[in-house]
């Protein structure tokens, strides 16, 4: 495939997305301090209890406006219900065991106060939030173009046209190359980008092994984009962004919980002073958590394989 037909090919998906997209905005979340509200109404909820039939009763999490509303940030959340592809739910169950081993590897229970079920099922949320929400949310047509549209963007990073994000994880090829490398990047005290060095582990990566045995060689982007659309090893990338985000969040004295993994992994921000300054991540962290009993039953409560019996003929 020419890379004129390529290039025709993307921008004709993303015109129509585009043109599919209606824009949807939830109500206003004045996230205002307690003193500032009316006596008849308190401040909203800061923690959820999530109850899920089958499993066990997990500790209360951070609601997705609590930053936003300790900050004194108004922000608009979105009234979008949680969609989950059939298709993508059956890929979701197959990943269930890859989910819990790489959030084994990743997960340091001592620093996020997480077990490595609970770290399982924000890696879980994330996915269904990556391949579900947006165009998926949006109508009937935005389901239909989300795996060409997705599809379009994996096949520019193939033949080298782009960093275009890449699913179930939605990483980009720079990003994870990033995470080959172990950087954790910052900002130091002139103002400027550096990275400090990690030794994370890319379980099943061909190209870490070949970057170990190979001093200084690095994958070109377009090879990293296929290692990353492998859905195995694209799991074990997004653990490895999370393990990143909490060295990030310990550099920055800030709490860790699933808010730090989610800002972390998709605007590449660990704090909550940070995050509170990008409103658009109300309405993502939102969507995020709708997320969450999905994923708790995904992870705790596995669906079982049922058996159709039949009669053996003599």
């Amino acid at each position: 495939m020419s890379h004129q037909l390529v290039r025709f090919f993307f921008c004709l998906l993303l015109l129509i997305t585009l043109m599919s997209i209606q824009p949807q905005h939830g109500p206003l979340l004045a996230a205002a301090s307690p003193a500032a509200r009316p006596q008849s109404f308190g401040p909203p909820l800061t923690a959820y209890s999530y109850n899920v039939a089958g499993a066990p009763a997990l500790a209360p999490w951070p609601a997705a406006t609590y930053p936003f509303y300790a900050y004194n940030v108004s922000a608009e959340r979105s009234a979008a219900e949680a969609y989950i592809d059939p298709a993508f739910q059956l890929q979701m169950i197959r990943l269930r065991s890859q989910l819990l081993a790489s959030a084994a590897r990743h997960n340091h229970r001592e620093w996020t106060g997480m077990t490595d079920e609970q770290f399982a099922t924000v890696m879980a949320a994330q996915l269904y939030f990556e391949y579900n929400s947006t165009l998926a949310q949006r109508s009937n047509l935005g389901r239909t173009l989300t795996p060409l549209y997705q599809e379009a963007q994996d096949v520019a990073n193939r033949v080298g046209m782009g960093n275009f994000s890449v699913w179930p994880a939605n990483l980009r090829p720079s990003v994870a190359l990033s995470l080959l490398r172990g950087e954790m990047p910052y900002i130091n005290r002139r103002n400027r980008a550096a990275v400090i060095l990690y030794p994370i582990t890319i379980s099943g990566s061909q190209l870490q092994l070949a970057m170990q045995r190979h001093a200084g060689w690095e994958p070109a982007l377009s090879a990293v984009a296929n290692e990353i659309a492998d859905p195995e090893l694209a799991i074990e990338y997004l653990a490895a962004n999370f393990e990143i985000a909490t060295y990030r969040a310990r550099f920055d004295w800030a709490p860790i919980s699933w808010i730090t993994f989610a800002g972390w992994h998709n605007r590449g921000l660990a704090s909550p002073g940070a995050i509170v300054e990008h409103p658009e991540l109300a309405t993502i962290l939102s969507n995020i958590e709708r997320y969450f009993p999905a994923a708790i039953k995904l992870i705790y409560v596995p669906p079982t394989p049922a058996f159709q019996r039949e009669m053996l003929t003599q």
